[in-house]
């Protein structure tokens, strides 16, 4: 009988706290309403004296905001960058530029070798193919004698190696 009469107090508790929860809720959602609708009012009045009625607001619907357009943001204005006089060269211009020795229609001076330190594995095949582009055991034996090695075969961890332009190396003699 204990037991009986105990869950029906507990039940009587639990239909108590949930009726009150329902009202609380229902308090709240009134007041959200009416908070809505007071910042709607204050936002159609505001907006009223910015635009001339040609931009109505939007409702306040879940993700979405009104932007106001025109207002001052109270951010410092950014100042206009001075003007420059390009009429007037200044005197470093107007002197003669001295571009080099080279002449119109001389060749320009051949490309510097490209130098390279043998790493540990490196061959002279696989340093051709990835130079030149291709594999040639022709190149490859022009390049150890363009270096003074007596075989390609014959490198060194730590050696520097010299690595010209293709044509360069066509144009030694073997």
């Amino acid at each position: 009988m204990r037991f009986i009469l105990g869950l029906t107090i507990l039940f009587a508790v639990f239909a108590v706290s949930s009726l009150w929860h329902g009202q609380e809720q229902k308090a709240l959602l009134i007041q959200r309403e009416l908070l809505q609708a007071e910042n709607e009012r204050e936002a159609k009045a505001s907006l009223a004296g910015s635009f001339d009625g040609a931009v109505a607001p939007r409702q306040n619907e879940p993700g979405w905001g009104d932007v106001i357009v025109g207002r001052p943001s109270g951010a410092e204005r950014i100042q206009p960058a001075p003007q420059i006089n390009y009429a007037q060269p200044t005197t470093a211009a107007s002197e003669p530029q001295n571009w080099g020795t080279m002449e119109a229609g001389s060749p320009p001076p051949p490309p510097a070798d490209f130098e390279l330190t043998i790493q540990s594995g490196q061959v002279l095949g696989s340093i051709v193919s990835t130079h030149y582009g291709r594999v040639s055991p022709d190149l490859e034996q022009r390049l150890a004698k363009y270096n003074g090695l007596s075989s390609p075969d014959k490198l060194r961890v730590g050696q520097k190696l010299k690595l010209p332009t293709e044509q360069t190396l066509l144009d030694l003699d073997l």
